[in-house]
């Protein structure tokens, strides 16, 4: 099993560019649902929404509570399902599909601010964070310092419970591996980071690479 170690000035960098760089979050549906129902964002990202058939429109809070379809004044309206929306400032904003907003179709993009060095130093040493999200190919996860140096298994596990993916690593200074993802099928997963005496989970998208 391969044993994956990267340096601080490594890591940091390839956050640091990922943080100055736009990133581009696609959404799709699954039935009657958006996947991710739920988005995390910064500001001067792209969510591209891929759902054909789902005519999707911005509302307020309060109609989204009630699943009601009365557009926000000034929000995006997608009629087609397709489209795109740049993000550009802080906030939650929140969606329905207008024809099946009664059946719960509805999703929600909560933005922040670019991350700061301290945002970054804090999300290392304490809540972990993983990049890029969503994942092509290969996806960096980022522990915390309660990982430093140390022998992981890395798990993955989709949304009905089921292991796809089990592996060993040894961590670098912030509890740092970078594992492939290339063979997962789209979709959502859960990453768990294990240690002897703690672990960490991370929720990440697989996408598949446009042509």
């Amino acid at each position: 099993m391969p044993m994956i170690k990267k340096t601080t000035l490594t890591i940091l960098s390839a956050i640091f560019f990922s943080a100055a760089n736009a990133a581009t979050i696609t959404i799709f549906s699954q039935g009657l649902s958006y996947s991710p129902a739920v988005v995390n964002a910064v500001v001067g990202d792209t969510i591209v929404f891929s759902s054909s058939g789902h005519p999707t429109l911005e509302v307020s809070q309060a109609t989204w509570n009630v699943n009601g379809t009365s557009a926000l004044p000034g929000g995006f309206s997608l009629p087609s399902g397709t489209g795109q929306v740049i993000l550009t400032s802080t906030g939650t904003r929140f969606y329905v599909c207008t024809l099946h907003a009664g059946a719960g179709m509805k999703g929600q993009i909560n933005v922040t601010s670019p991350s700061s060095i301290g945002n970054i130093i804090t999300a290392m040493n304490s809540k972990g964070m993983v990049y890029p999200n969503p994942a092509v190919s290969q996806m960096n996860i980022v522990a915390g310092s309660a990982f430093t140096n140390r022998n992981v298994t890395l798990n993955i596990f989709d949304l009905t419970g089921r292991m796809v993916h089990s592996q060993n690593y040894m961590t670098g200074v912030y509890g740092e591996i970078i594992t492939d993802v290339a063979f997962l099928q789209q979709g959502i997963y859960l990453a768990e980071v294990k240690a002897a005496d703690t672990r960490r989970v991370f929720r990440f998208q697989k996408v598949n690479m446009k042509n």
